[in-house]
């Protein structure tokens, strides 16, 4: 008796935990750096809306993946956390918007260049501004 009543406590406790919720994504077996203290290391990360909802084993991030999770298969590739900086300057909108990109440019020569082409493929304007 003693022991039913054990295991009928056992199965309403379990009965009672928390169901996960599904997450909108799953990104699994990757090489995700969690940039914690310990500097670890996972395989999978669940993104609820705008929070991770689990970061670890693919084996753990399965409780995660529902009838609408979107499954992403990392094959192997890292995950790092991304950082956005705000820092803008409105008043140059304009002038980026009519100028040319000389960024990524590796001589003079090719930045001359550039300009040559801008130049003719613009050739309504009285000056031109490159960036860069």
């Amino acid at each position: 008796m003693i022991c039913r009543l054990f295991c009928i406590s056992l199965l309403l406790c379990a009965a009672c935990q928390p169901a996960v919720e599904p997450a909108d994504w799953v990104f699994r077996n990757g090489a995700v750096y969690t940039v914690d203290a310990d500097r670890s290391w996972a395989e999978a990360v669940a993104v609820s809306g705008t929070r991770l909802t689990y970061v670890g084993d693919d084996e753990g991030v399965e409780a995660f993946i529902g009838p609408e999770t979107e499954l992403i298969d990392l094959d192997g590739k890292m995950v790092l956390p991304g950082f956005f900086d705000s820092h803008t300057h409105p008043a140059y909108a304009p002038v980026d918007s009519v100028s040319f990109r000389l960024y990524g440019l590796g001589s003079l020569e090719d930045c001359v260049e550039a300009v040559r082409v801008f130049a003719s493929t613009n050739p309504e304007r009285e000056a031109i501004r490159g960036a860069g």
